[in-house]
């Protein structure tokens, strides 16, 4: 996979186990958005430097590509948390985000927002929103 993220994290993170965390949280739901995330647990995985940009590295306080024990538990734990409970929080997030990102009508940004405020993940209101 080509490294598509910048690695720009607005963050101070109080320990190193936190900033491994957060290190890793972005690749993470990267790979489980594309459906790519099967290996994500095999340190192998992470040998391929590109997985991370440069500065998750530094926050992870792990080598470029060298997958530590614990490293490779802050990988298991985001990889947990993200394909479960915590899967709809993320999307939800990356569509406000990608909605923000771009120049909308009135009229999407409405329907948008009233989609998120009812907390729902509605593929009719997704696909209109692509379309348009």
């Amino acid at each position: 996979m080509i490294q598509t993220w910048l690695g720009q994290t607005m963050s101070e993170p109080t320990s190193t186990a936190n900033s491994r965390l957060i290190a890793v949280a972005g690749p993470i739901a990267e790979y489980i958005w594309r459906g790519e995330d099967h290996c994500l647990n095999e340190p192998s995985f992470w040998g391929e430097h590109c997985a991370m940009s440069e500065t998750d590295w530094q926050m992870a306080r792990t080598e470029p590509g060298e997958a530590d024990r614990k490293f490779m538990e802050a990988v298991r734990r985001v990889h947990k948390q993200f394909s479960g409970p915590m899967w709809q929080d993320v999307c939800r997030a990356a569509r406000e985000l990608i909605i923000k990102s771009r120049s909308l009508p009135p009229a999407i940004a409405a329907e948008f927002e009233a989609s998120r405020m009812a907390n729902e993940h509605d593929p009719v209101v997704l696909n209109r929103i692509r379309r348009r």
